[in-house]
């Protein structure tokens, strides 16, 4: 799978390992239960609004691979307290 549209529909779980396959993700809408979150060391691009609907999270983990960065990707996130961030192919904030 490299292409991620929604996120798996398990909305107990409170962490999430994106597969090392995924290379694009969309939406992680209605999830709001996940607190840690662990991204592809293959995604290229994270997308804005990514995780807007994550209410609960504290944690993210952006990959190795990742070039692109939309801030607001968890622009909704309010407990939101540590994005690290793994690639050091980051090229722009959009």
């Amino acid at each position: 799978m490299k292409e991620m549209k929604l996120y798996p529909d398990r909305n107990n779980m409170t962490e999430y390992k994106m597969p090392s396959s995924v290379e694009e993700a969309y939406d992680l809408k209605k999830r709001n239960n996940i607190i840690k979150l662990y991204l592809s060391d293959n995604l290229k691009i994270v997308w804005y609004n990514l995780a807007r609907n994550c209410k609960k999270l504290e944690y993210v983990r952006i990959g190795e691979n990742t070039t692109d960065f939309w801030p607001k990707a968890f622009y909704a996130n309010k407990k939101l307290r540590n994005v690290e961030i793994e690639s050091k192919k980051l090229k722009k904030l959009v």
